[in-house]
């Protein structure tokens, strides 16, 4: 079986996405792959896996990781510390 999601963010900050990335590339898996793009204000992640335990668990990654870059991004707008 072969199950594909793409899932669309917006994303305020360009810096989120060239942070992100860098992890995207760096998950070689032979369950699955991950595929992040930028496309007009929005991160596009697209995940492919062989079954569905494996797209839960990478979708549960990879929003969890998305939700902690915006929200770094926003406090280093504000100009506040960490």
């Amino acid at each position: 079986m072969h199950i594909h999601c793409d899932v669309r963010v917006a994303c305020p900050d360009e810096a989120v996405y060239r942070a992100l990335e860098v992890e995207a590339r760096s998950v070689p898996t032979d369950r699955g792959t991950v595929s992040l793009t930028l496309d007009a204000g929005a991160l596009v992640l697209e995940i492919s896996t062989r079954d569905a335990a494996s797209l839960r668990a990478s979708l549960n990654t990879w929003l969890r990781l998305i939700d902690e870059a915006i929200g770094v991004a926003r406090i280093a707008s504000r100009g506040e510390h960490i």
